[in-house]
């Protein structure tokens, strides 16, 4: 008989927010349960709440839920709904933006060396004005030996409306990588590196440029479960 093993997670944070003559505050706090059941179903569902310091600003009620499918199997889903207040600038916390959307998952591992990732999903708006945004994602990767991979990657999204709400909301953005990555260890240190050059657009009629990202970081096993990293 599968046996559940349960997690329970409590987050806080407080915010205080400065942007250009605005200034407020935001709390929240939530809990997280997240139910593992063999050979691996993951069930996870989190309730908790933020409150704005804006001005005649009240509270807003956060919720999440997920199912996702065993890691181990070929073909992995997974389904995630949420609801919460975006108030990580002072802006969107002014205009009482939330964020509440759905998105569907999909990850295949044909073999060892191959991976596939497939991400659709749908969210709305409401702040000053009700808005919409689709997005979509596609990536694919193979290993080429214990330490480097090679990969190309697909996101884009676009919004129904373009506001003033301090969200980026153009009507169309994609952006095309080719990734690089290195992973190595030799205990106790670890080193991992990405290397990411592409191709972007913003706005339907925007034009097309360059983009590139990357990303170092430099990890020390202190003991097993602790480890001091820079990045």
């Amino acid at each position: 008989t599968p046996t559940p093993r349960a997690r329970v997670r409590v987050d806080g944070y407080r915010r205080e927010l400065k942007q250009g003559g605005l200034s407020n505050t935001a709390v929240g706090a939530g809990v997280t349960t997240s139910f593992e059941v063999d050979p691996g179903l993951t069930i996870a569902a989190a309730l908790g709440g933020s409150r704005s310091g804006a001005t005649g600003a009240g509270g807003t009620l956060m919720w999440r839920g997920l199912v996702r499918s065993p890691s181990h199997r070929a073909v992995r889903v997974g389904m995630e709904a949420s609801s919460r207040a975006l108030d990580e600038t002072a802006l969107m916390n002014e205009r009482g933006v939330r964020q509440t959307g759905i998105t569907a998952t999909l990850r295949w591992r044909p073999d060892p060396a191959w991976l596939m990732d497939l991400e659709s999903g749908y969210a709305s708006f409401t702040g000053t004005a009700d808005n919409t945004r689709w997005h979509a994602a596609l990536a694919a990767s193979r290993r080429l030996n214990q330490v480097t991979s090679l990969g190309l990657s697909y996101r884009s999204f676009g919004f129904d409306q373009d506001l003033t709400d301090g969200y980026f909301d153009p009507d169309l953005y994609w952006v095309a990588e080719a990734n690089l990555a290195v992973r190595a260890s030799a205990l106790p240190w670890s080193l991992a590196l990405e290397a990411a050059p592409g191709l972007q657009q913003v706005g339907e009629g925007g034009s097309r440029s360059f983009s590139a990202r990357g990303s170092a970081r430099v990890g020390y096993l202190l003991r097993q479960g602790r480890e001091f990293f820079s990045s």
